[in-house]
């Protein structure tokens, strides 16, 4: 009997951490031509399109980026990159912790193959966003492989001014 309780109990954890995985995802908002990629990553109580826009009236920034169609000097427009969110779950009664959040980060970027081809990655944090980022490369740097190239292939870090302390800090 305790062995099926106790199995009971392991499957259930696991059914608690994949629906929360679920939830977490990488989304291409525009296909660009360019080997780079900007990702936004939203803050606690957030969302991709609600933490980098001006209201609900006004396009987000993933959205004016993907229609930027001048480059400035030498430089591609912005529309030549491609342009994608990470969205998890963001409420304190969520229960993820940042380790979580920025292992399914590193997932998804694995999953939706976005590292082929050497392609350079460019984050845009908000906030705890920053630090979900922050806590994804440390663990890319420690990796080998596929992980590896994670930290690798990461050009720019932009995070949100309260947290640019704590990754000048590190």
């Amino acid at each position: 009997m305790l062995f099926f309780r106790a199995l009971y109990f392991l499957l259930w954890i696991d059914l608690l951490s994949t629906s929360k995985q679920a939830f977490a995802q990488y989304q291409s908002i525009h296909k660009g031509t360019a080997d780079r990629v900007i990702i936004f990553v939203h803050g606690l109580f957030g969302d991709p399109s609600t933490s980098f826009s001006a209201g609900p009236n006004n396009p987000s920034w993933p959205e004016l980026m993907s229609t930027d169609g001048e480059g400035i000097g030498d430089a591609k427009p912005l529309s030549a990159y491609t342009i994608a969110t990470f969205s998890y779950p963001a409420k304190c009664s969520d229960g993820l912790s940042i380790p979580e959040v920025a292992n399914y980060l590193m997932r998804e970027l694995q999953d939706k193959r976005v590292l082929e081809g050497g392609t350079k990655l460019y984050f845009i944090a908000h906030s705890l966003g920053a630090i979900v980022v922050k806590q994804m490369l440390i663990r890319a740097h420690n990796a080998n492989g596929a992980d590896r190239d994670l930290f690798t292939q990461t050009k720019g870090v932009f995070p949100n001014s309260n947290t640019i302390g704590r990754f000048s800090a590190s």
